[in-house]
Order: C-alpha cells, then sequence, then structure tokens
C-alpha cells in the first residue's frame, strides 16, 4: 500500500480475515501510534505519509539503529566478512525491504 491508500475498516478486515475484531481494532491502535497509519474522523484509516512529521522518538530510535548497526559491523568483522561483502549485504537487506529483489542468473 501507498501513502494515502484507503485501509479496510475494522470490522471489514476482522470478517475478511476471519479474526476478532479486538485483534484489529488493537493493531490498527499500535499502527497509529508508531504513525504507520492515521485516522481520519468521518473519512477512515489511511497509510500516513512518512515524510509528513517525524515520529516522536524518533532520535531514540536512530540511535537504536545506529547501535545496531555497530553490531553488525561487529559481528561481520569476527566472521571474517570483507568489507564489500558486508556492504553487498546490506544493499541486498535494503532491495528486500523495498521489494526489489534480484534474481540471480
Amino acid at each position: 500500500m501507498k501513502p494515502g491508500d484507503r485501509l479496510p475498516s475494522v470490522r471489514d478486515l476482522a470478517v475478511s480475515l476471519a479474526i476478532n475484531h479486538n485483534t484489529v481494532a488493537r493493531a490498527y491502535q499500535e499502527l497509529e501510534r508508531s504513525r504507520v497509519i492515521e485516522v481520519v474522523r468521518g473519512r477512515g484509516t489511511f497509510v500516513a505519509n512518512p515524510g509528513q512529521r517525524p515520529p516522536p522518538d524518533v532520535e531514540e530510535r536512530v540511535h537504536k539503529l545506529r547501535d545496531t548497526l555497530r553490531l553488525a559491523w561487529i559481528e561481520a568483522y569476527h566472521l571474517g566478512l570483507a568489507e564489500d561483502a558486508f556492504e553487498e549485504m546490506f544493499h541486498q537487506a535494503r532491495d528486500d525491504a523495498r521489494g526489489e529483489r534480484k534474481e540471480e542468473a
């Protein structure tokens, strides 16, 4: 889904997935808290535009991300991976996250 896309209502999604509507409601609440989605009263629930405003905990999350990357570099070092091999893994992970998986020949 893209920013601005409308999500199904809690009830509709619960019915289509055959799960309890409270489960969907809690998931929507968590997504809204994380600013992945936004609820517009009277209009519905939409995928948020990530460029509109940063999440309130952006500094903390950037710090955690930096720590995670540092630990990954340390692990790569201990595994004996060359820097270019590690960077290729990083780029592949990025492509996977974007859905841009490359087919290997």
